[in-house]
């Protein structure tokens, strides 16, 4: 049974309170200090799942180029399997419906798997030893990204246009380094329209 709380945004007083849920979620928690310093960043969102005037969950992203990967993403015990995650997930689908959605998640996590494939996110990569348990050892995880329209990409990074930045040998390092999108420098319309051999040097 789905239980309907209020997706609101974080207030500073409830940062205390996110802190010890991520004590009971997790056993590589946030600290509070780190929560203050989400909080404090103008490129992060913090939503806040509440029953009543209890945090049953909570959200953060952080705008990274043109996506907002999913910093952290909780709901206290006594609430999961009651659609929190997927409220929380998609209010911030719904606040930022033209970006693309990333995250990581363990590989054996499978109720959070069987989530984030309902809401439309695919796989694109796989980290080994990418998190740690109580006991110091190192768990795989999987990342995964949500597709927009027609365009899926194997990879999540690309190259943004850059005058100046994006030339041809900028371009090959960044595919070698398993850049998805490679995108030239920007250049002038007129320029190419005129046929000016040095803005023609640009395409390529």
């Amino acid at each position: 049974m789905m239980q309907k709380v209020k997706i609101l945004p974080f207030s500073q007083e409830q940062l205390p309170a996110a802190a010890a849920l991520a004590q009971r979620c997790f056993p590589d928690p946030w600290s509070l200090a780190l929560f203050e310093a989400a909080f404090s960043q103008p490129n992060t969102t913090l939503f806040a799942a509440m029953a009543g005037d209890t945090l049953a969950g909570y959200l953060i992203l952080q705008r990274l180029g043109d996506e907002e990967s999913v910093d952290d993403i909780a709901v206290a015990p006594e609430f999961r399997r009651q659609g929190i995650a997927q409220q929380l997930l998609e209010t911030a689908h719904a606040q930022f419906p033209t970006c693309p959605f990333l995250l990581e998640v363990r590989e054996h996590n499978t109720a959070a798997l069987a989530l984030y494939q309902k809401l439309g996110y695919q796989q694109v990569g796989f980290r080994k030893r990418y998190y740690t348990n109580p006991h110091n050892k190192r768990r795989n995880s999987m990342q995964q990204t949500i597709k927009l329209g027609n365009l899926t990409l194997p990879r999540t990074a690309g190259l943004a246009p850059m005058a100046g930045v994006a030339d041809r040998a900028y371009r090959i390092l960044c595919k070698e380094h398993q850049a998805a999108l490679l995108v030239s420098e920007m250049i002038s319309a007129k320029g190419l329209c005129y046929g000016d051999p040095k803005t023609a040097q640009f395409c390529t």
